[in-house]
């Protein structure tokens, strides 16, 4: 008998685990949510001895929040589905939260307000998983990835959508 109630509290805590899972964000909600969007440059990421990594980041476009040459944030998971993560050396697109009670930044929405910038035919581009992206926003056409459902988003668009939601929501505010 207490071997049958150990193993269904076992199966009842790993099924309750393998439940939470990080739901889908509205790409409007993503920017409302970050207090800092940037586009930067990893420079290195730190391993404390917490187990935690921070990373280090030269910004080089700040399209909402403060001013600044460079950032730290949080480049490893808070929970199971959280995916902040960093590599030095890479490009990416921020979006930032910060807590009161943190030392620096948090990527937003669990990690997928971390964008990765790559170059397809000249253009810079980034792909949003778990985000939705409005149906109407153009595609940059990738050919080596035919077949893959990968769409990829112009950067420059990206920026626009992120200009055009802001101005809404400052004419929202009283």
């Amino acid at each position: 008998m207490r071997t049958i109630l150990i193993t269904s509290l076992c199966l009842i805590l790993a099924t309750t685990q393998s439940l939470a899972k990080v739901a889908f964000i509205q790409f409007s909600e993503l920017i409302e949510c970050s207090e800092l969007i940037v586009v930067a440059k990893v420079q290195q990421v730190k391993s404390l001895s917490t187990g935690r990594h921070y990373a280090e980041a030269k910004i080089s476009e700040i399209w909402k929040g403060k001013s600044a040459e460079t950032i730290e944030f949080l480049a490893s998971p808070t929970w199971p589905c959280d995916i902040s993560d960093a590599k030095a050396g890479e490009t990416v697109l921020l979006f930032l939260t910060k807590n009161s009670d943190s030392r620096s930044y948090a990527i937003s929405h669990s990690g997928r307000g971390r964008r990765p910038v790559h170059v397809i035919d000249g253009k810079r581009v980034v792909f949003f998983g778990e985000v939705i992206i409005p149906a109407e926003t153009p595609t940059v056409k990738d050919e080596k990835a035919k077949g893959r459902g990968v769409k990829w988003f112009d950067v420059e668009t990206v920026q626009d959508m992120v200009a055009t939601a802001q101005l809404k929501a400052s004419k929202r505010s009283p």
